[in-house]
């Protein structure tokens, strides 16, 4: 069994699954349905937004699965499991799971942060009077920046947009920083 993902809400689902004979050879089935459960519940299953594509293409025991989510049935935080039921193939009735999907049920801890929570994440002061988005804007200019200086007795790292110096340093004649003057993260 396949396992699709972790969907967005009332997204579509394509997948395949392939039936075979007992010798290995392409066939087809009959009968049968393709069923969704969601999670552990038993005799709730649907066949609501499912399009089944037997023999797709003329291939033979080839089938593509369409489900459209957008049913009330499909909801955010659920798990969901794929069935083919009743189906009879190479003479025999066969009941498989051939897949399954969560939407947004594996993210759903990060999708409730709110903006006004993650900005205080980023607000918080870290080290001295240094918020950690400023940290991060400080970390970048050295780290990507252009830098200024070099050789000389003051070292200088600018900001992504080469506006103004977010750090400036002294160094010794080794290059060793022995004073910081400027640590702009604003």
């Amino acid at each position: 069994m396949k396992y699709f993902g972790d969907i967005a809400e009332d997204a579509l689902i394509y997948f395949s699954f392939n039936t075979n004979a007992a010798d290995g050879s392409s066939v087809t089935y009959t009968g049968g349905v393709v069923e969704v459960y969601k999670d552990d519940a038993t005799g709730t299953e649907t066949t609501t937004g499912v399009t089944v594509s037997k023999d797709h293409d003329d291939l033979v025991g080839a089938h593509i699965v369409k489900i459209d989510t957008a049913d009330a049935f499909y909801a955010v935080g659920a798990d969901y499991n794929v069935v083919l039921d009743g189906a009879t193939i190479d003479g025999q009735t066969v009941d498989a799971f051939i897949g399954s999907f969560s939407i947004e049920n594996r993210s759903q801890i990060v999708s409730e942060i709110s903006a006004a929570a993650l900005d205080s994440i980023w607000d918080e002061v870290i080290e001295g009077t240094i918020t950690a988005r400023q940290a991060k804007r400080l970390m970048l200019s050295v780290l990507t920046g252009k830098s200024g200086g070099g050789g000389g007795a003051t070292l200088t790292f600018q900001d992504m947009a080469d506006s103004k110096p977010r750090i400036s340093a002294t160094v010794d004649a080794n290059g060793n920083r022995t004073a910081v003057g400027t640590r702009d993260g604003t």
